[in-house]
Formats: structure tokens, C-alpha cells, sequence
């Protein structure tokens, strides 16, 4: 399997980008209001325990609508979903619906890509027996969600010769998968501070040998460049303590 792994210079955050995820609203259908909160309340759960996502805070959404005098019932449609997305700085938006069936709850939800302006992805109807099974709903709903946000690794570290890289079997990384190396030479960052431009320059390819749940050991295939990792203000020279291989 082909994927893309970039080397971060200090330029960068280190690991991985979390994606920042706003639940804009859960709407009612033929229950109560107090049911609709308690099922986005678990979603909302769900989200912060993410090792992907970055789930906006309810006071900021509910701060940001009140600026805007605009109902947060009432952004359902995509338009509004991706203004007010942006307004936040975030990359995703949830939007959902519960509804009571024969005494068992019925959750729907579907993902808007901000960026993209466009739905992604949805979900639904997943039952619910009860209201105590709303955090076990929630949870596959993220896992599902999870799915559709791309993982980049890291080179952390090196165990002699070989990459260590800070994903393992829990974000999909196994034994066999290539990664082209890439180091990133330069960035642009919008006003929320979000990269949106890379400049990349592909200096090897690795191949995962060995994967636990946090991290996984690959060997080199392909080298053009010396890989290291600078400490900040070390561009463009080596020094002591600056990792290699």
C-alpha cells in the first residue's frame, strides 16, 4: 500500500494535524428536547476522547452564533453550515437528527466538509435501545467519522538505522505499507492559522517492519537525502543533538 509521509521541519507542529469538529446541532423529531441534548452530549464525548479530532468547544459554537444573532436550530442547511464552519475555524461540521420508533431512538447524522462546501458523509438511522446506550452509539458514530479524516505520520527517532514513526495499528498503519518520505521546506497559513499550502521535497521511501498500537519501526528503501530532525532554529545546519539516519 502507497501513502504519503511528511517529515516536518520545526517550521510545523510535530505529529499529525487533529482535525477541528464542531457539532452544530442534534435535531428533535417526535422527542424531547432533553433527549436530543443528552445524544449530542455523548457525541460531543465521543469526539474529545478522539486521538484525531479536536472537538470545538459548545461555548464557542454557541458564542459565535449569538455574535451572529442566527439560531443554531436553524443552520441546517449546507450554505450556513460552512459559513459559520469557517467563522469558527473549523474543518468539519456535524449535523444530526434523533428520533423515537417503537421505544427505540433512531440517530442520523451527516459531515460537512468546510472546506470543500459539501456533505461527505452520512450516517444513519443507528438505533439506540435506550438512552443509556447513547455513549456506545456515539463512539461508532466517531469511529466512523475517524474514517474520513487522512492520518500524516512522523518520523520521531530512529532505532539504529530504521525510522520510528508516532502512528501505529490504531490509526490502520501495518506491516508491508510504503510511505514516500517528505520534507516540508516551507508553509502558508490562513488567519485561523490552518496550513493551506506545503512545499514538499520527497527525500526516501520506507516500509513499515514492525507496528505496535502508538508507534510503528519501518526500514529504508530509498534514501536521497539524509533524514533529520532539527530542533527549532537549526535550519540549514547540523547540530549536536539534531537526530539522523
Amino acid at each position: 500500500m502507497r501513502r504519503l509521509i511528511i517529515f516536518l521541519l520545526p517550521i510545523l507542529l510535530y505529529g499529525f494535524e487533529r482535525q477541528r469538529i464542531a457539532i452544530f446541532s442534534i435535531k428533535p423529531v417526535n422527542v424531547k428536547e432533553e433527549v436530543a441534548t443528552a445524544f449530542l452530549m455523548a457525541l460531543s464525548s465521543a469526539l474529545t476522547n478522539s486521538d484525531r479530532i479536536i472537538n470545538i468547544e459548545r461555548s464557542e459554537i454557541e458564542k459565535l452564533f449569538k455574535e451572529q444573532a442566527i439560531q443554531l436550530s436553524g443552520c441546517t442547511s449546507t450554505e450556513c453550515t460552512v459559513e459559520m464552519g469557517r467563522m469558527l475555524g473549523a474543518e468539519k461540521i456535524v449535523l444530526g437528527s434523533i428520533s423515537e420508533v417503537e421505544g427505540k431512538y433512531l440517530v442520523s447524522v451527516r459531515l460537512v466538509d468546510v472546506e470543500l462546501g459539501s456533505i461527505i458523509f452520512e450516517m444513519g438511522p443507528v438505533k439506540a435501545e435506550s438512552e443509556e446506550k447513547f455513549p456506545e452509539v456515539a463512539e461508532g458514530i466517531v469511529r466512523e467519522i475517524e474514517k474520513r479524516i487522512p492520518v500524516t505520520p512522523e518520523i520521531v527517532g530512529f532505532l539504529g538505522e530504521d525510522p520510528v514513526l508516532d502512528v501505529g495499528s490504531r490509526f490502520g498503519i501495518a506491516p508491508g505499507d510504503e510511505f514516500n518520505v517528505v520534507r516540508i521546506t516551507g508553509v502558508v497559513r490562513n488567519k485561523e492559522g490552518r496550513v493551506i499550502f506545503r512545499k514538499e521535497e520527497v527525500i526516501g521511501r520506507i516500509r513499515v517492519k514492525t507496528v505496535q498500537e502508538e508507534g510503528a519501526v519501518c526500514e529504508v528503501l530509498e534514501k536521497k537525502k539524509r533524514v533529520c530532525r532539527r530542533r527549532p532554529g537549526e535550519e540549514g545546519r547540523k547540530r549536536r543533538g539534531t537526530t539522523c539516519g
